[in-house]
């Protein structure tokens, strides 16, 4: 149901917080580095489902919504922090100029993938585009490199003390606008 399938990344967050707690316990910390190529299955059960044709609708269904969980989704993002901490000297060194042009580029491609995907009718809302996935890596690591950037204080208040409040009540929020749009049309325009 609604409800819990926009509930599920709290579920993914604790399993993925557990299975690295338990690879650090035990000292395998070298297997966290093929956990990103786990997206990879994520885009193509989501986006990309439809180059596999399968013939029961039911099976194809439960594929396409199981795109997002911790396997697919919170685990290769969470080793893909752990790896840029880790290799940090590493990506540290990338010109800049290099970094914007590979974000512009994976922005640029991002559109491309999403009009193409929508003109073959083959659009899933419910996971990544293989090219988003790039693009925010780019934009994160743009982010390091720019801690002068950061926001007003009272944005990084709310974020940092506040931010589990904010998904929580989303849902709220969104069952709200959407009743406040039904009664009153006029607001779906916002």
């Amino acid at each position: 149901d609604t409800l819990n399938y926009a509930l599920w990344y709290l579920n993914a967050y604790w399993q993925a917080l557990l299975i690295l707690w338990l690879l650090s316990r035990h000292q395998l910390e070298k297997w966290i580095r093929y956990f990103p190529f786990l997206l990879i299955l994520g885009v193509f059960l989501g986006r990309y489902l439809f180059l596999f044709p399968i013939e029961n609708a039911a099976i194809e269904k439960i594929l396409g919504q199981v795109c997002k969980n911790c396997f697919t989704t919170m685990l290769p993002f969470m080793s893909i922090g752990f790896l840029l901490h880790q290799k940090e000297t590493l990506w540290r060194k990338f010109r800049i100029e290099h970094l914007w042009i590979m974000s512009l580029a994976t922005l640029f491609l991002a559109y491309v993938e999403i009009t193409v995907l929508t003109l073959l009718h083959c659009n899933n809302h419910h996971s990544q585009l293989f090219f988003g996935i790039l693009f925010a890596i780019c934009c994160f690591v743009l982010a390091l490199h720019y801690p002068q950037w950061s926001l007003h204080p009272f944005i990084q208040q709310v974020g940092k003390h506040h931010s589990a409040n904010v998904y929580y009540y989303h849902l709220l929020v969104a069952w709200l606008l959407a009743w406040a749009s039904w009664v009153f049309p006029a607001i779906q325009a916002f």
